[in-house]
C-alpha cells in the first residue's frame, strides 16, 4: 500500500457513507493518461454486510482472468 499514489474509499450503493465501516485495503494497477498506477482502495461495508464494488474489477481476485478474455474474444468471434 505503501506505493500507492493515491487512497480512494468505495462504499456500497445506496448506504449513507457514515452507516459504514472499512473492511479492508485493496491495491489496483490501473492505466491512466498512458501510465501505470497503483491504488489503494479502501472497501466499506455497510450495516447488513453489503461491501463497495471497485468499478472494472473483478470480484476478490483476478485469477482466471484468462478465462474471461477468452470467452469475451470467443464471444465476439462468433458475432461476425
Amino acid at each position: 500500500m505503501a506505493l500507492a499514489e493515491r487512497t480512494e474509499k468505495i462504499f456500497p450503493a445506496g448506504i449513507a457513507p457514515n452507516d459504514c465501516r472499512l473492511s479492508h485495503t485493496r491495491p489496483v494497477w490501473r492505466l491512466e493518461n498512458g501510465r501505470a498506477i497503483l491504488i489503494a482502495y479502501e472497501i466499506y461495508r455497510g450495516p447488513k454486510n453489503q461491501y463497495g464494488k471497485i468499478p472494472g474489477v473483478l470480484g476478490r481476485s483476478e485469477f482466471d482472468m484468462e478465462i474471461v478474455v477468452t470467452i469475451g474474444m470467443s464471444d465476439n468471434y462468433f458475432c461476425v
